[in-house]
């Protein structure tokens, strides 16, 4: 949820957490296969060690290494993101402005460097799917704005076009019965690294 942050959200970790209720009670699954993160305190507090269960950039990719290094032909994953979206400009020619969109963990501007957002792009989930082996089968569900394209890729068609929301001011909002789930900071610049062309790079599964 945010709190105490930039664009703080109400009901991010209340719709993470019932999610794994419907998983573990609608669908059966083992509490032991689902790996809930989130940055409640109340939440991650009673995990141990409760710092690997803290919605961290890290905490987040290394889950994900979790889901998909285990899996097995027949397996079902699947990944769910409650939160904040955002679009990280990648390319800009002749007035467009394309971006690579990507999810947003609790630390994203933790980082040394306030300009550079630690987030999480759809690259760092392509490369996670990858190692799923063909005949198991991944879904994924992101409740948050900008969905991106972190599945099959060719060339740059996983970069879509900068959709423009004005300037936001997330103070103003806070009392807003409804909050967006983007987040777009000014002090963001283009994503340091260009954006790399992917020759058919196709997940298996």
């Amino acid at each position: 949820d945010y709190l105490g942050k930039v664009g703080p959200l109400r009901a991010g970790v209340a719709d993470a957490k019932q999610w794994a209720r419907f998983f573990t009670k609608r669908c059966g699954i083992d509490e032991q296969d689902i790996r809930l993160l989130s940055d409640d305190p109340q939440h991650y507090q009673q995990r141990m060690p409760p710092e690997r269960f803290v919605a961290t950039r890290d905490n987040v990719l290394q889950a994900l290494q979790w889901l998909t290094l285990r899996s097995s032909p027949g397996d079902q994953l699947f990944f769910v993101f409650c939160g904040h979206g955002a679009q990280l400009v990648a390319e800009e020619y002749a007035g467009h402005r394309l971006c690579e969109t990507a999810i947003v963990p609790t630390d994203v501007s933790d980082g040394d460097d306030p300009a550079v957002p630690r987030v999480i792009h759809d690259t760092d989930v392509h490369r996670a799917l990858l190692q799923v082996p063909e005949g198991a089968q991944a879904t994924l569900l992101y409740d948050s704005c900008h969905a991106g394209r972190p599945l099959d890729r060719s060339g740059l068609d996983y970069l879509s076009e900068y959709v423009s929301r004005g300037r936001v001011d997330y103070d103003k909002l806070r009392g807003h019965p409804v909050l967006p789930r983007f987040l777009e900071l000014r002090q963001w610049k283009a994503r340091p690294a260009r954006a790399e062309p992917a020759r058919d790079s196709r997940i298996r599964c």
